[in-house]
């Protein structure tokens, strides 16, 4: 088997030798290339001379138990993996870690925490990682609504007492209006409320009472009683 003029063994031995940098560069440079990481045959002896290529192996190779272990030794569970903080900074293990222990998002870095999909695995895990969401997800109202429809927040005591508590809940709209919408429907109804949100982040009308949302003169009319 030829690639690029070489042979299939002359690839592995010289991508064994690359560093991971190398090795990156070398995958992007040509589609024969490329495929070859999707190729356990290729990519366990490339593994075994440098654990760290793994990382460039494809989703499924990364997860594949044997390519772990020459890796990892016999510390095969996706929260072990972060001790080895190489990588954290990789998607697909932040993703299956998280997905097995929600607590693994708190030691991925704040790159990887801001990513949709990582941020939305660990809080619909453990509504609680909510506060390590960082800021910039936080005033996305798309990922609120999403993070919204799919974390059972009545069930948790925190967030019970946040969407209920309305001194709390202006204290939080006052710097991010888009928190709106975890207020109980109550609190959504409620004209200081949903003008501090609005103030805010104009956005925010969209998670007001439908009695506040079809007719938002009512904001301005209370402010000026």
């Amino acid at each position: 088997m030829t690639i690029d003029g070489l042979s299939f063994n002359i690839w592995v031995n010289i991508v064994s030798h690359l560093t991971t940098e190398e090795a990156c560069t070398l995958k992007r440079s040509s589609q024969s290339l490329y495929s070859l990481f999707s190729d356990k045959a290729f990519v366990q002896p490339a593994v075994e001379g440098n654990w760290q290529l793994l990382i460039l192996a494809s989703k499924e190779l990364k997860q594949d138990p044997g390519l772990k272990e020459i890796a990892f030794g016999n510390n095969l569970a996706p929260p072990t993996t972060f001790q080895i903080l190489f990588f954290m900074k990789d998607k697909d293990y932040a993703l299956s870690a998280v997905k097995d222990n929600p607590i693994s998002y708190g030691m991925v870095p704040l790159s990887m925490r801001a990513d949709r999909e990582v941020a939305l695995a660990a809080v619909t895990g453990n509504p609680m990682l909510f506060t390590l969401v960082p800021d910039e997800l936080l005033r996305d109202a798309l990922f609120l609504i999403d993070l919204f429809t799919k974390t059972p927040w009545l069930d948790n005591p925190f967030f019970r007492t946040f969407s209920t508590h309305k001194q709390t809940l202006l204290a939080n709209l006052a710097s991010n209006g888009l928190m709106l919408i975890f207020a109980s429907d109550q609190l959504k109804d409620d004209l200081e409320v949903v003008r501090t949100a609005v103030n805010q982040n104009p956005k925010a009308i969209q998670f007001a009472s439908d009695r506040i949302h079809s007719t938002p003169s009512l904001l301005q009319e209370s402010e000026e009683a």
